[in-house]
Formats: C-alpha cells, structure tokens, sequence
C-alpha cells in the first residue's frame, strides 16, 4: 500500500495534469512529472507512463462518438512501424561481422 502522502501529493499532481491536458492537449507530462520526481524520484518514470497511456485511452472512450477512427488507425500503423525504429530495435545494428 502506498504511503498517503504519495496518494494525495501524486493523484493530486495527476488531476491537475491531466486537467490541464483535457484542455489543452497536453499537460500531464508537464505538471505532474516534475511534482512526482522531485517528491518520489524511485515511482519515475513508471507513475507517469501509466497516467500517460491511460489518459488518452479514458478521452477516446468518453469521445469516440466525435474521433476520426480511420485517422486513428494510420496514428497507430505509423506508431507501430516508427518506435521500433526510433528506439534503435530495426533495423539490426550491424556488427562488426556483418559490416564486410
């Protein structure tokens, strides 16, 4: 069980960001990030991936009615095929053996 301290400074930090990213399109990140770490630098940076990843998961539900699924399907192809790429997972980094 978490201490309270975390749950009240935390969620709170959290409402707020996620808040300010309802309105604005980002925020979570920006507010909640640098509350969380300076008070539990050993919950980062877990705490707010999962806020991050669910945030906009728990927007599309309430909005899905108003969303553009088709464009969100080429959001998520062009995800899926660039963070591979961007996290240097593919292609294979060449060896010294391959090189030649």
């Amino acid at each position: 069980m978490p201490p309270v301290e975390f749950v009240l400074i935390g969620g709170l930090a959290a409402l707020v960001g996620a808040i300010v990213q309802g309105s604005v399109g980002l925020g979570v990140g920006l507010v909640a990030t640098p509350i969380v770490t300076m008070l539990f630098p050993s919950l980062m940076p877990g705490a707010i991936l999962v806020i991050a990843l669910a945030l906009p998961f728990a927007t599309l539900a309430q909005e899905v009615r108003h969303a553009d699924l088709r464009g969100l399907g080429w959001a998520f192809a062009g995800r899926l095929a660039g963070t591979p790429a961007a996290c240097g997972w593919w292609p294979p980094p060449r060896t010294a053996s391959s090189a030649s």
